[in-house]
């Protein structure tokens, strides 16, 4: 049988479907590097996503994956530096037609007909109000965005070759910082409150409002109007502008947005001739709210005198039942029970929720804030990921409320030497502030989903190695596995955080650093205000 890959690729001429601008075959001549980078053709941008952190913090570059077609084939890039800084600023929207400036296409060598897309600029031409064509993707292609990302920091795209005019159009963003001139010391600065303003019902939104509404929640009714009911809007740190009745309504929301009852409607301006019979609407989906649990429980008044208090998460001792207020890290499920990691401001501690529970509990969201009364303190097991002496059980008499608390950080950091790691603790994550230096090559291994013997969940085994530093002039060894080596590519002489790292001492004369999927985060100074003083110090050394 022939070879597939071996036939050409088919010619896919004559003009653009009426109604549209795209020019045909694009995909195809970008799948197989053939399309001329003069030739500027044009495409659908259909959607966009990015790819965060585990704590929805963006990367370093920030990682975006568009999805372009000619209106026949739809593929999946990763976008350059100079169209994530225009998608970040609302110059690109999803259905616009743009132009393609420059690509670079990578195979992966473990996978045949997998491609790896890197697009560097897109220009605007004009939007569009729906999708054009059908979106397929090619037959038997298959995207990774690894090999793209990676070049991502190598590779700074110029300009020179296209026409004046052209490059007249086009939008640079700065370029990517790596290696030692990364190190740029953090000015520590509190966050300013944002305030919250109130607008007349039933008027259009004035021009500096209009950046308050989220597209897929606006607030306002089909013509385009404030309604009663939604006429406040509040800021919400880390969730951003939400709508309601009342300012204090908002922040009981904890950031989830409000049901607008007008959504269903749409406002038809040629109605048909024929009337047909009127459909049910479907039913409004219905407002929670934060969780609780038991339902019908009543939150007893912590700013009441009598309230005992709650306990400090360091100071918590076998022996008795205890009251916390803190926020979950981590949420793990582990066949009938879920394990939790939970933290206030002085430390973390393991949470088990019992079989009987857990059904009752699935809502519990990451880095939400929760009051948990009559907790069980039992003795801390291996398998914990805390260096708590005990854990937290949640049973069938405990209580649980999802309330916000400013005063609880959102993550308590664990920062260890690299002279004083031990063995013994492979699975208790740790923090540690480093000059990563001595970078190796990314070392491509089998995908995720191929048969590895002697694995039941078969492993990504694609890992590059370094060697990180810290003040006490030791050395010791990185291992970066899964999404990690095309983060630390090119950033030999960068200061960073090692967050959730664990010990591997797998060998007898070595304990190293080994990076968890999901878990694990390469932060700067600049990611969050907590880290500046720590980042300063480590780039002043």
């Amino acid at each position: 049988m022939p070879d597939p890959s071996a036939q050409p690729t088919p010619k896919l001429t004559g003009p653009a479907p009426a109604g549209q601008s795209l020019t045909p075959g694009t995909c195809q001549r970008i799948l197989h590097n053939k399309l001329d980078r003069t030739a500027l053709p044009n495409v659908q941008l259909i959607n966009w996503e990015e790819n965060v952190t585990a704590s929805g913090r963006a990367r370093d570059p920030p990682l975006f994956t568009i999805y372009i077609s000619d209106g026949k084939f739809c593929l999946a890039c990763v976008a350059g530096r100079d169209v994530v800084w225009q998608l970040e600023t609302y110059r690109l929207r999803e259905r616009d037609e743009v132009k393609v400036v420059g690509y670079n296409v990578w195979t992966d060598p473990r996978k045949k007909g997998c491609y790896s897309i890197l697009i560097h600029n897109l220009y605007h031409v004009k939007a569009h109000p729906n999708r054009i064509g059908r979106l397929t993707y090619p037959p038997n292609v298959d995207f990774t965005r690894s090999i793209a990302y990676v070049r991502l920091r190598s590779l700074t795209p110029t300009y020179e070759w296209l026409h004046v005019d052209d490059q007249l159009r086009l939008f640079i963003a700065p370029r990517v910082l790596q290696g030692g001139e990364a190190n740029i010391p953090v000015a520590p600065r509190e966050v300013a409150p944002v305030g919250g303003w109130t607008f007349a019902v039933g008027q259009r939104l004035p021009a500096y409002a209009e950046d308050f509404v989220i597209p897929a929640h606006t607030p306002l009714d089909p013509n385009g109007r404030v309604q009663r009911g939604l006429e406040h809007v509040l800021w919400m740190p880390g969730h951003g502008w939400r709508w309601g009745a009342s300012f204090a309504e908002i922040q009981a929301a904890q950031g989830a947005h409000p049901y607008n009852p007008t959504t269903e409607l749409h406002f038809i301006p040629n109605p048909p001739a024929v009337l047909r019979p009127a459909q049910t609407p479907p039913p409004a989906p219905v407002y929670r709210g934060p969780l609780v649990y038991p339902p019908d429980a009543v939150r007893p008044d912590h700013n009441n005198p009598a309230h005992p208090g709650f306990h400090v998460v360091a100071n918590i001792i076998l022996g008795h039942n205890v009251d916390v207020w803190v926020r979950v890290t981590r949420i793990e499920s582990k066949g009938s029970t879920t394990d939790l990691v939970v933290h206030d401001a002085s430390g973390a501690i393991d949470i088990v929720v019992r079989a009987s529970l857990k059904p009752h509990l699935t809502r519990m969201r990451l880095g939400r804030c929760y009051q948990i009364y009559n907790a069980a303190c039992v003795q801390t097991r291996v398998y914990c990921r805390t260096f708590h002496p005990v854990q937290l059980s949640i049973n069938d008499t405990s209580a649980v409320f999802e309330i916000d608390n400013p005063t609880v950080p959102e993550w308590v950091l664990n920062p260890w030497r690299l002279n004083s790691l031990i063995r013994g603790v492979s699975n208790k994550p740790i923090d540690v502030w480093c000059v990563v230096m001595n970078t190796s090559a990314i070392i491509p291994g089998k995908a995720k989903g191929d048969a590895t013997k002697g694995w039941d969940t078969p492993p990504n085994l694609t890992r590059c190695e370094a060697w990180v530093t810290d003040k006490t002039f030791s050395a010791v060894r990185l291992m970066a596995w899964d999404e990690f080596p095309e983060q630390l590519y090119g950033r030999d002489g960068e200061v960073v955080l090692l967050h959730n790292v664990v010990m591997e001492d797998g060998r007898r004369d070595e304990i190293c650093l080994k990076t968890l999927h999901g878990l694990t985060e390469i932060l700067r100074g600049q990611d969050a205000p907590s880290l500046a003083d720590d980042y300063n110090d480590m780039v002043a050394w």
